[in-house]
C-alpha cells in the first residue's frame, strides 16, 4: 500500500459517508497535501507537496440509495421533533392565556366583592346611625 492510500483511508476512517461525500470533500486535497508533506518532511526530506487533486468518489448505487432514505428518515424525524416543539410552545401559551385570564376574573370578582362589602358595611352603618337616632 503506498503512502497516498494510507492518507486516504486515514482521512476515510476519521470521516462519515456524508463528510467524505458532501461537508469535507472540499477540504479533502488540503489535508492530503498537509499530511503527505507531513510525511515526506519525516522519511524524503526536501521533496515538497505542491498540490493534489482528488475526483468525487462513486458511491455505489444500493449505498446511495441507502444513504438517501436515511437522511429522508432524519429530516422527517427533525420536522417530527420541530412540530412537537410548536405544538408544546402553543400548548403553554394557551395555559399562560387560560391563567392569565382566570387571575384577571378572580380579580375583577375580588374587586366586585370589596364593593359588596363596602355597600354593605355602608348601609349597615347607616341603619346603625338612624337607629340611635330614633332613641
Amino acid at each position: 500500500m503506498n503512502i497516498f492510500s494510507h492518507e486516504i483511508n486515514q482521512f476515510c476512517s476519521k470521516h462519515t459517508l456524508e463528510e467524505v461525500y458532501i461537508t469535507e470533500f472540499d477540504s479533502l486535497d488540503e489535508n492530503l497535501v498537509q499530511a503527505l508533506q507531513n510525511d515526506c518532511n519525516i522519511w524524503a526530506p526536501g521533496i515538497e507537496i505542491i498540490s493534489i487533486r482528488i475526483t468525487k468518489p462513486r458511491i455505489p448505487e444500493h449505498i446511495a440509495v441507502n444513504y438517501e432514505q436515511m437522511e429522508k428518515e432524519k429530516t422527517n424525524y427533525k420536522i417530527a421533533i420541530e412540530n412537537q416543539k410548536l405544538a408544546e410552545t402553543m400548548a403553554q401559551t394557551k395555559r399562560k392565556e387560560a391563567t392569565i385570564y382566570a387571575q384577571s376574573e378572580a380579580d375583577v370578582n375580588y374587586i366586585k366583592m370589596q364593593k359588596e362589602i363596602n355597600e354593605t358595611k355602608g348601609l349597615l352603618e347607616k341603619e346603625r346611625l338612624v337607629s340611635k337616632l330614633k332613641e
